[in-house]
């Protein structure tokens, strides 16, 4: 039988495996602010320049989250390499894929975040089963975030706070949702569902949703910012 003490070791738990991972999201947002910036100070048009002129500003959006996804999977491959510290936010990225550019778009974004969960295979092997899970999981956050798209009639140069506050409640909720198909799937205790629901609650959304914030209003400002000369159609 279990008892009250059992759910704050639990939470105790799940927040001390978040406090353990703020340096990597303090690196996260450090990155995250270095890219704004070399976009800001026109060094990453000069680079996509080269292979192909235009493109950097025709698919703003998209390569700014392209490229805060790799980052992302970057930080978690070094995790996985050097401290063994499974800590991976790129789902959240991928959700804001199928929110900000589409499918067709937001597609290369899953596949790289695809390419970590592979990693992570390598570097520690699991139960395939939870393996699988990972990427139905990853494919579940991008479904969702095309559905909705469907829901926000205000292009991203014109969201507001209610918007993004719109887009990180739900993340929440898909995350919850997600968690809850595991439990009925695998038919695991109530405890384990339980387990990981706390977690995807509680826990996850105080390391998940600043930098997500943060990142939405970041791209928006940028976007609003970028001389109409150069790019007419941010997308």
């Amino acid at each position: 039988m279990y008892q009250l003490s059992d759910f704050f070791m639990l939470l105790q738990y799940h927040l001390r495996y978040v406090w353990e991972g703020y340096p990597y999201i303090v690196l996260l947002f450090l990155l995250m602010y270095g890219l704004f910036f070399l976009s800001k100070s026109g060094f990453l048009d000069a680079v996509f320049s080269i292979f192909s002129p235009d493109f950097f500003c025709r698919q703003y959006t998209f390569c700014m989250l392209f490229l805060m996804t790799f980052l992302v999977v970057s930080v978690g491959i070094f995790c996985l390499v050097f401290s063994r510290f499974v800590f991976y936010m790129g789902n959240d990225f991928v959700y804001l894929a199928g929110i900000l550019v589409g499918f067709r778009k937001g597609i290369l974004v899953l596949l790289l975040g695809y390419f970590y969960m592979i990693s992570m295979q390598h570097f520690e092997p699991g139960d395939i089963f939870w393996t699988l899970y990972m990427f139905m999981d990853s494919a579940f956050y991008f479904v969702a975030g095309l559905f909705f798209s469907t829901m926000l009639y205000a292009k991203l140069e014109n969201f507001t706070g209610s918007e993004i506050f719109f887009i990180c409640l739900n993340k929440i909720i898909v995350s919850m949702v997600s968690a809850t198909c595991w439990f009925f799937l695998m038919g695991d205790s109530w405890f384990a569902g339980f387990n990981i629901l706390l977690f995807r609650l509680v826990a996850w959304p105080m390391a998940t949703l600043p930098l997500m914030a943060v990142f939405l209003w970041q791209l928006r400002q940028s976007v609003r910012n970028r001389p109409k000369r150069q790019c007419v159609y941010p997308t």
